[in-house]
This record gives structure tokens, C-alpha cells and sequence, in this order.
């Protein structure tokens, strides 16, 4: 790991160094170690109020129901709401897409109630009911494994999509080191 690179998260999505706000870099050009660091730091940061605000305009769309996670359809999409035991809803999860091709999905919960399980609980439904939620579970991004298996699959779709890769960050994958040095070939 790079010594004293701390991290931000600037408007375009890059991950950067906060001692150099103009450095940027790709998620890909960081090690699994400094990955993890930058989403750990992420994930630690308060919700701003435009994430209040959206999800304020997501439940006015939600009725209240029963307690618990329940499953309905949002429109033509299939959602999962878990309410809290006076029926409030307090987090969703819905896809966009049938169940082969569900790339496009959100998970949003309540900013007062965040850290109690809820995304949690909703990924437990889905997959219960038979969605493919892999590609999408940040759940268990939270833990070392998870967050290894992320930058992994960021790593494995960057080389897909034709990015040049770092050899001290392919090192660590040679799985995909392989992959990485049979598509320079080709090229």
C-alpha cells in the first residue's frame, strides 16, 4: 500500500488522495488494500441531505402496510419494502428487469435507520424468492471477503472493457493476470 494516501470520493466518482485533490484514480488503479480502505472510509460518512430527501420521495410512494419484508410490483418491477412494526416503510429494494437481467437495481433505506440490517434483510428476501442479487449485494461488501470479491470483480470488468491494469494490482489477482496478459496478446 502507498504510504499516507488517504482518501475522498470527488463528484465523478473517483476515488482520490486528499492530500492531492487533483490525483484521481480508478477504482482499478488501487490495490485490494487501498479498495478496501477507500470503502471503508465511504461507508462511514454521514448521509447527506439530498439522500434523506430521496428517500423521503421514495416511501411518500410506498403505502404502509404489514410489518416486516413483503414483496410487490412497483409499476411492472418487482420491489421488496421492509416496514417497521407500525408499518412504515423503512427501506426498498427494487429491480428493473427480469430475473437474467437485473443490472439495474437500487437499494435505498431510511438515513434514520440505517446500520440495523434492513438492506440486509431485503437481500435475504430477494434471494429467497429466487433473484440473482450477487451483482448488486453490497451487504456483504462490508466484510474484508466481500470487499475483496468487489475489487476482484472491478478488476475482472476493467480488463474486460479494455483498461490498463497495474502489474502490482494484477499480482494480486493471477487468476486475472492471466486473463490480462492473454488479452495484450491480441491486441
Amino acid at each position: 500500500m502507498r504510504e499516507n494516501f488517504f482518501y475522498t470520493k470527488h463528484e465523478d466518482g473517483k476515488v482520490g488522495s486528499t492530500e492531492d485533490p487533483g490525483r484521481k484514480e480508478e477504482p482499478w488503479e488501487l490495490t485490494s488494500e487501498e479498495f478496501e480502505q477507500a470503502c471503508r472510509k465511504l461507508m462511514r460518512r454521514p448521509y447527506k441531505e439530498s439522500e434523506a430527501m430521496g428517500w423521503r420521495q421514495i416511501a411518500s410512494e410506498i403505502p404502509n402496510g404489514s410489518p416486516g419484508v413483503s414483496y410487490e410490483m412497483s409499476d411492472q418491477w418487482p420491489r421488496f419494502i421492509f416496514r417497521d412494526d407500525s408499518g412504515v416503510p423503512r427501506g426498498a429494494l427494487s429491480f428493473t428487469g427480469t430475473k437474467p437481467a437485473m443490472e439495474s437495481s437500487w437499494v435505498v433505506v431510511d438515513p434514520s435507520f440505517r446500520r440495523q440490517g434492513i438492506a440486509a434483510s431485503l437481500f435475504a428476501a430477494a434471494k429467497e424468492a429466487g433473484y440473482d442479487t450477487v451483482s448488486i449485494d453490497t451487504t456483504d461488501s462490508f466484510s474484508p471477503s466481500g470487499l475483496r470479491l468487489k475489487h476482484h470483480t472491478i478488476i475482472k470488468q476493467a480488463i474486460e472493457s479494455g483498461k490498463i491494469i497495474p502489474p502490482w494490482i494484477l499480482a494480486e489477482y493471477p487468476d486475472l493476470e492471466a486473463k490480462y496478459q492473454d488479452r495484450e496478446t491480441r491486441i
